[in-house]
């Protein structure tokens, strides 16, 4: 029987907040992580509210050189913000840069 795994949402919205934090995003990661969590998942949403929340590949890139162990992705990836193979090559540039965490 396999094992129960546990993954976190992260997304500070501007309703929350005026301007995306990624120190706050970041640290909350740094705590899922610290607790066993096996993954973290950032919102791909260009247009939320008034200020957006953060790009999401750049995002993940930037806590994949924060973190070890912690599996990282995208919640949803809206095809039509990118060509595909610009997409693709972005999924296996952060599949390197995380030491293949990217799910």
């Amino acid at each position: 029987m396999s094992k129960i795994r546990f993954g976190a949402k992260l997304n500070i919205l501007p309703e929350f907040c005026d301007v995306p934090d990624y120190e706050k995003l970041r640290d909350i990661l740094l705590e899922c992580e610290e607790l066993g969590y096996h993954s973290a998942w950032v919102l791909d949403h260009l247009i939320w509210g008034r200020a957006g929340p953060l790009e999401c590949w750049t995002t993940l890139s930037a806590l994949a050189s924060e973190t070890r162990k912690i599996h990282l992705g995208p919640l949803v990836t809206c095809h039509s913000f990118r060509l595909p193979s610009v997409l693709a090559k972005m999924g296996a540039t952060l599949d390197v840069i995380s030491g293949g965490r990217l799910e």
